[in-house]
């Protein structure tokens, strides 16, 4: 039996769970780098990079959204969220070294690991927004209706709210393992210290 609170102030109600499909689109793209030597790669990375959120020049970056698409439906005077969608888009950033055939083989070598850690870090930082995504899903299926629409509005932006800030914490654990793991192999970060160092923060490499 359906409860509704004298006060108006929310419907209790046991929610029909209905699924909301969750869709997602990742690309990856470039940015060219022509240089000879190690040196002068970190020098056009500086020049042609992206920008991290203090408008610094950065290695790799992700920009991302979580979309939800839904409708109000009304029934008995109470006003339910029908979520059709929920759509993860990112677009990630990384260095691509076009003549990368003219260094050492040593650099070579270096580069196939540096790149590798740029990517998977990138990766992850989606992975996270999907996970994101899925409890964002589940939470909107299990939401009470309430007496008016305008409040109903409201319980979706605080559930959705939490939902990117969770995503935000795991970000930031996802920053501080990745820097572990990366001071942590001195074949990874020997050669490029030495030239300019290296920042891991909010989901940017710089």
């Amino acid at each position: 039996m359906n409860v509704v609170n004298v006060l108006g102030l929310i419907v209790i109600l046991n929610s029909v769970l209905v699924k909301a499909e969750i869709s997602s689109k990742y690309t990856v793209n470039h940015y060219e780098l022509n240089a000879h030597n190690l040196s002068l790669l970190v020098e056009k990375m500086k020049k042609f990079g992206p920008k991290s959120l203090s408008n610094i020049k950065i290695w790799a970056s992700i920009k991302w959204d979580l979309d939800t698409e839904f409708n109000y439906r009304t029934e008995k005077g109470l006003c339910w969220l029908d979520v059709q969608n929920i759509e993860v888009i990112a677009k990630s950033q990384l260095p691509q070294w076009t003549n990368i055939n003219t260094v050492s083989y040593s650099t070579k070598e270096w580069w196939k690991k540096f790149y590798k850690f740029l990517y998977d870090h990138e990766q992850l930082h989606f992975n996270n927004v999907l996970n994101g995504a899925a409890v964002l899903e589940k939470s909107l299926a299990t939401m009470n209706a309430f007496d008016t629409c305008k409040k109903t509005k409201k319980e979706y932006l605080r559930i959705k709210n939490d939902v990117l800030y969770a995503i935000e914490l795991a970000d930031f654990e996802l920053d501080m393992d990745s820097k572990s793991e990366f001071y942590s192999n001195p074949e990874l970060y020997t050669p490029i210290m030495a030239l300019t160092g290296i920042r891991i923060d909010s989901g940017m490499i710089p």
